[in-house]
């Protein structure tokens, strides 16, 4: 499974500023450089949770907290990378991981199998096909696809396969085509954007006070 970094432009003026202003503290000042850009990236993080969650139909804990299912796993879609005073390289890393249409996440009506027992084929093709909710908002119909019971007792969307006829589960989009939507990727560089200074100031007047005592 593929992992991808949310790319997000840090601001190379203001860790600059940090490393003038503690030029005499090299230790302090990778301390400050480190504390400054993980909580940049935790705020970055918080908007592009908020974003994501509120464009498209997908919970906040399926993306940190891993409401698993059988057959799925969708731990930490997002998480964060944090710099430490000896390794600056930070980032959020997003999971390629593809949700499925599950009942349980409201992804997906009916919300119960549909059963064709005692029907006729023509009372059967007259059964609407299931909708999906991929955006917040929008319902899209699924044609040939049904609610049925998998492993696990899971609720969710299927399909048969074309040769074999055997039963496909059907998913959302990935965690990283969602975080590819352009409003969402421009609050979380305007986050970084505003917050990185901001964290920087502190640092300096931490450390500076610091070493003064």
């Amino acid at each position: 499974m593929n992992n991808e970094v949310f790319r997000l432009e840090i601001d190379e003026r203001q860790m600059q500023k940090m490393q003038y202003a503690l030029r005499k503290y090299p230790e302090e000042c990778n301390k400050g450089l480190a504390s400054a850009l993980n909580k940049t990236l935790s705020k970055a993080n918080t908007v592009l949770q908020n974003g994501i969650t509120s464009t498209y139909n997908i919970k906040k804990q399926d993306l940190t907290e891993g409401n698993q299912f059988r057959s799925e796993s969708s731990k930490n879609l997002l998480k964060l990378h944090k710099a430490k005073p000896q390794d600056l390289s930070a980032g959020i890393i997003v999971r390629s991981s593809r949700l499925s249409f599950n009942v349980k996440r409201n992804m997906v009506s009916p919300t119960e199998p549909k059963s064709h027992r005692g029907k006729t084929m023509k009372q059967i093709k007259r059964i609407a096909p299931p909708k999906v909710k991929v955006r917040k908002g929008k319902s899209i119909k699924f044609k040939h696809g049904f609610v049925v019971k998998g492993k696990g007792n899971t609720v969710a969307l299927f399909s048969r396969e074309k040769d074999d006829r055997r039963m496909k589960m059907h998913h959302t989009l990935s965690t990283v085509h969602m975080t590819k939507e352009q409003d969402i990727r421009r609050k979380a560089q305007t986050t970084v954007d505003e917050s990185l200074s901001q964290n920087v100031e502190r640092e300096i007047n931490f450390r500076l006070e610091k070493v003064r005592q």
